[in-house]
């Protein structure tokens, strides 16, 4: 799905069908900002959290940025493209912000937050906002999750705490132990 004219992206996997006209005014409306107290300093990894948010939520997508046409409408956590949960008419992505002047201290730690836009744009941003949360509190230091790949006639077992993805010819189960 295009916005902006081209400016940004928004894939989904799964789910309802997105409706272009309406995500593309949402861009232009009224914007729910949280801030999650959750930071990460420059090169430390953050990838499990995208997998975490994949995991948990049937709502996630990713949003794309073209890097030489910022239209200046989002700040993403990510230069080209971060995790998004998406509704037909709303979404909300992870944010990122560096720290004022008064809160740096001897290592430099930029807070995530989430943005959210469209009439479900505020219980989207919550729900991302929670999610990243948890992320950091539950699972930020567990190893990565497994993954393992099974034909898509195949009846795996039902992950403790993952998904199935499920694929024409294949169904990928990732699951955090």
């Amino acid at each position: 799905m295009v916005l902006a004219d081209g400016a940004m992206r928004l894939t989904l996997e799964e789910g309802p069908a997105l409706d272009a006209a309406a995500l593309d005014q949402a861009l232009t409306g009224d914007r729910t900002e949280l801030w999650t107290g959750v930071t990460v300093g420059r090169g430390e990894p953050f990838d499990s959290m995208h997998l975490w948010i994949a995991t948990t939520d049937d709502r996630f997508g990713m949003i794309w940025q073209d890097p030489d046409r910022d239209c200046g409408m989002v700040k993403m956590a990510m230069r080209w493209y971060c995790p998004v949960l998406i509704t037909a008419d709303s979404f909300a992505y992870l944010a990122i912000r560096e720290p004022s002047r008064a809160q740096e201290t001897t290592e430099r730690r930029w807070e995530f937050g989430v943005c959210g836009y469209g009439p479900a744009g505020a219980e989207l941003a919550r729900s991302l906002h929670d999610h990243v949360q948890v992320w950091d509190r539950d699972w930020r230091t567990h190893p990565a999750p497994t993954f393992t790949l099974y034909p898509a006639d195949a009846l795996p077992p039902a992950p403790a705490i993952g998904r199935i993805f499920r694929k024409r010819h294949t169904q990928l189960a990732m699951m955090w132990r």
